[in-house]
């Protein structure tokens, strides 16, 4: 298989709204949902395959922290500034904040993802002190590690997480606890060099994602943040690979594909929602984009949904 080709842009996924990684296939044979960590829940657990010479994860970053288990073949992942190869037994931490990538190369890839909001950990007061320097990326994690005691955990969260109860809920949840502790507790440090530019970056995008949906320009971000227009939109085609229109596309898009896949809103009004007031001009920038109009790809969707009853 050749590698597929994609857009190279980096998209910030800003909360556990939008759980899983993104992927450069849109099939869904490609990704399974570990059975009852349903949406809401804030732990999400994924179990993902992949062919040789694939771009299975696109450049993108997010404020929860991702934990890359390979179970079976190679993963190349860049991140941040970093680029190393994990293979079976390995495990990959994605800080907050990190803008990551992975591929496979001449060898398919066999992983699970564990994924959650630290946020979602610091209940008292004392956690959220632990808790806050990894937020504030002051502190990070160690992106790969061999650990059997942790492996250990990983695999008990994913066991756990195939009890359809209410109760393993509490189980997956006080196991993750056990685990980010052992990883806070292991594996952190202080890094040497923190990017001020990129600190302040990821500012930007946190504040893009929040009004993606509003009329949002250059010139208004430049003005809130302290940058010339022209400075800023260098800046960001060198952070994201992509001019802010295109980026504030690709977000809305990809929204909108939510949208169409988990509710049943007319095009209409998904349109509006993610930020679109002409319903006709949304449709044609989502065929140019994904090839297929709004109302055939939820259409395809629900064939699909059908057929696999």
């Amino acid at each position: 298989m050749t590698t597929m080709e994609t857009k190279r842009g980096i998209i910030h996924q800003p909360s556990l709204s939008s759980n899983s990684p993104l992927s450069v296939l849109e099939k869904e044979e490609h990704l399974t949902l570990t059975p009852y960590l349903q949406d809401g829940f804030p732990i999400s657990l994924l179990n993902l395959e992949y062919p040789s010479n694939t771009k299975c994860i696109l450049p993108h970053q997010h404020t929860r922290i991702e934990i890359i288990i390979i179970d079976e073949g190679l993963l190349s992942i860049s991140t941040d500034e970093k680029q190393f190869v994990a293979q079976a037994g390995d495990i990959v931490i994605i800080n907050s904040g990190a803008i990551h990538e992975g591929e496979t190369k001449n060898i398919s890839v066999k992983y699970r993802v564990i994924m959650f909001e630290l946020s979602f950990f610091a209940i008292v007061q004392q956690i959220r002190d632990i808790l806050e320097p990894i937020q504030k990326y002051s502190l990070v994690f160690v992106n790969l590690i061999q650990d059997a005691f942790v492996l250990e955990l990983c695999n008990k969260i994913f066991l756990a997480a195939t009890v359809q109860s209410e109760s393993s809920l509490l189980l997956v949840t006080g196991l993750t606890y056990q685990l980010l502790h052992e990883l806070v507790s292991t594996y952190t440090y202080f890094p040497k060099n923190l990017s001020r530019e990129a600190s302040a970056f990821s500012q930007i995008l946190d504040f893009i994602s929040e009004n993606y949906r509003n009329n949002i320009t250059t010139s208004f971000i430049s003005k809130t943040f302290g940058y010339n227009e022209a400075y800023f939109c260098r800046v960001f085609k060198k952070n994201t690979g992509l001019s802010f229109s295109t980026y504030i596309r690709d977000l809305r898009l990809q929204k909108a594909k939510k949208l169409l896949k988990k509710t049943q809103y007319s095009i209409s009004y998904i349109a509006s929602e993610v930020g679109y007031p002409n319903s006709t001009y949304f449709t044609k920038c989502f065929r140019k984009c994904y090839g297929v109009p709004p109302v055939e790809y939820r259409q395809n969707l629900e064939s699909k949904f059908k057929s696999n009853k």
